[in-house]
């Protein structure tokens, strides 16, 4: 894999053309296309602080257990024949939830779309799209649409770790299917909402661990283009989700906070969503895994579920992350669970285990903010007829697909993507 030198990018020409293959050849050095002459107020952003602490394991505090005092009986002689003492029956062991690990999402509240890859976590704050955003300076070119997406990246990984703004590139379907790179602009946009630092559409950054910026992603499609997703690395989610709560560019508010996640044991895998652990202080719980479901006991492939769920994670330290719900009504915890993965960077196991076709996703009500990311992974998987798609009957006929090169061998065979439409293949 060749390591390209970062490189400032050169800010877009005045009316940005893109190619579905290539970036802008000769952006001018000026300000962005037809920029306004007074940018509003309400769009300057105060600059956020460019390092925090990498996520915790927020252990539960351990609480030592109060002995009932043993109390000695003095039996008095007596002619009379003597009781014998009543014992008292053993409680019955039951899931309790657990009191330490808040909610990061408040009942309401709509979290953002998030996903992961590598050592990176994004998390979608905001997005726009249009034929035109003048506000920003993006007015209509070639009758394509604008889609700015401000993306929170942080490294959460416990080693330094690069990132490289061309791994993000939006997928869309349209008269031709395409994969859209990041236009110049980005970089102008991120200056303009008050980022810093800023960061171009060709730049590679290091990122220590725990260090977290405010990206500003700038696409520009073809006309008619529809149903996308957006690209980071290897993982992708649709935008659907991303679309319906937009937030707004100009009040971004505070970045997301840095993960809390209690760590646990995997003592045992009940199926292929459900897991028990034992966490710090030594309670023993189920877990079940948040956005997917896997077979009923007894239904088709519900066997080859809890195996793979097993091998991902059979004995395995696991972090637990709470969204909403702490306890269902079976007396679970419904989570997020991580897994490290073997680069030493952390695996959502509901994602992996929907990528195999192991698990279907079911969003949750209140806890979505990897729903976009399990559809678009599911999606794959369907088309594909991985696990429980083909193995019960319930692949779909692909539809017309479009061949798309995939750079640095991301793919090993060739994979289709049911929101995108579009056939991923290596060259």
């Amino acid at each position: 894999t060749e390591t390209a030198t970062p490189v400032p990018t050169a800010p877009p020409s005045k009316t940005p053309t893109m190619t579905p293959t290539s970036v802008p050849t000769a952006p001018p050095t000026d300000v962005p296309t037809i920029a306004p002459t007074a940018p509003p107020t309400a769009m300057v952003l105060a600059p956020q602080s460019a390092t925090e602490e990498a996520p915790t394991s927020a252990a539960l505090p351990t609480e030592a257990p109060t002995e009932a005092p043993t109390t000695t009986a003095t039996l008095e002689p007596s002619p009379t024949a003597t009781t014998a003492p009543t014992q008292t029956p053993e409680p019955t062991l039951e899931p309790t939830p657990s009191p330490t690990q808040g909610p990061s999402v408040v009942d309401g509240e709509i979290p953002d779309q998030a996903l992961s890859d590598g050592p990176f976590r994004y998390t979608i704050e905001a997005s726009a799209h249009a034929v035109e955003l003048p506000e920003l300076g993006l007015f209509a070119t070639d009758g394509g649409e604008w889609v700015v997406l401000v993306v929170h990246a942080r490294n959460w990984s416990s080693q330094a770790a690069t990132l490289r703004m061309a791994d993000f590139r939006l997928s869309a379907l349209g008269p031709v299917p395409q994969v859209v790179p990041l236009d110049p602009a980005s970089g102008e946009i991120a200056a303009y909402l008050g980022f810093s630092p800023v960061y171009g559409s060709g730049d590679e950054v290091i990122f220590a661990p725990g260090e977290s910026h405010r990206l500003a992603l700038v696409f520009h499609g073809q006309p008619g283009a529809f149903e996308r997703s957006f690209i980071a690395g290897a993982s992708r989610a649709r935008l659907d989700e991303v679309f319906e709560t937009p937030g707004d560019l100009a009040a971004l508010g505070d970045p997301p906070a840095n993960p809390n996640v209690v760590e646990a044991t995997v003592l045992g895998v009940l199926d292929g969503q459900t897991i028990s652990v034992e966490l710090a202080d030594g309670t023993v719980q189920e877990v079940v895994y948040l956005g997917a479901v896997a077979p009923a006991p007894g239904a088709c492939y519900a066997v080859e579920a809890a195996n793979a769920n097993a091998a991902l994670v059979g004995g395995q330290t696991v972090y637990l992350e709470r969204q909403n719900t702490d306890v269902d009504a079976n007396g679970r915890l419904p989570r997020d669970v991580w897994v490290d993965g073997p680069n030493g960077e952390r695996l959502l196991v509901a994602e992996r285990l929907v990528a195999e076709g192991a698990l279907e996703p079911i969003p949750d009500a209140v806890n979505t903010r990897y729903a976009a990311w399990l559809a678009t992974s599911a999606a794959n998987a369907r088309y594909d007829a991985l696990g429980l798609w083909g193995a019960c009957g319930f692949a779909e006929v692909a539809p017309p697909v479009a061949f798309i090169p995939v750079a640095n061998g991301e793919r090993t065979a060739p994979s289709r993507m049911a929101f995108d439409r579009i056939w991923f293949a290596d060259e």
